[in-house]
């Protein structure tokens, strides 16, 4: 049959062990967050992309465009020209404004993820270091005081403060004296005292 003593000891160990799980799923539902910052990242490689897929189609385009202007007599060459500085300077713009949000959105995403997988290895293990601290901290003595009792090892000393009671009824007792109860401390009497010198 278990002791409570043993008991007590199972329970400890099993607590420590739900103490370890619960500070892996804490850990695990905040690194969540980060796979919320890979989309992030996703999406701004997703929106360069396009935009450098948007800027060659619309030069594409008006360049089908400017070279049936370039047919027009008189005017066509001008308008074709005209035509691919416009297609240039849209496309351009199109493809920097897509490059340019696409790398903050990348960087935000970037960022966020190292967040969350650092908020999570820090508040999983303080989710189980804190409880098993506390549980440590009243068993660990308990199982000290357990293992003196066994091993025969006497309890500590008590520290004795010299020039206080203690340090007077350790030198009384050392000197082969005899130790007055407290309150009771023994004092000269001055009646034996005069009787003596009359002697």
């Amino acid at each position: 049959m278990i002791s409570w003593e043993r008991a007590g000891d199972i329970a400890v160990v099993v607590l420590i062990v739900l103490f370890a799980w619960l500070g892996v799923r804490v850990h695990d539902s905040i690194a969540g967050l980060a796979d919320m910052a890979r989309g992030i990242q996703a999406t701004g490689t997703s929106i360069q992309r396009s935009g450098s897929n948007a800027g060659a189609e619309i030069r594409r385009s008006v360049s089908g465009a400017a070279d049936a202007a370039d047919a027009v007599p008189f005017v066509g060459a001008r308008v074709g020209s005209a035509l691919r500085d416009t297609a240039r300077s849209t496309s351009a713009t199109v493809e920097r404004e897509a490059r340019r949000t696409g790398a903050q959105l990348t960087a935000s995403g970037r960022e966020g993820e190292q967040n969350a997988l650092v908020t999570a290895r820090l508040v999983g293990w303080l989710a189980f270091l804190i409880p098993t601290v506390a549980l440590l901290a009243t068993a660990v003595p308990r199982w000290t005081q357990r293992w003196r009792a066994t091993a025969g090892v006497p309890p500590p000393a008590a520290v004795v403060v010299p020039g206080g009671r203690a340090g007077a009824i350790a030198a009384a007792r050392a000197a082969g004296r005899p130790v007055a109860p407290p309150g009771r401390e023994t004092r000269p009497d001055p009646t034996r005292a005069n009787r003596r010198q009359a002697e």
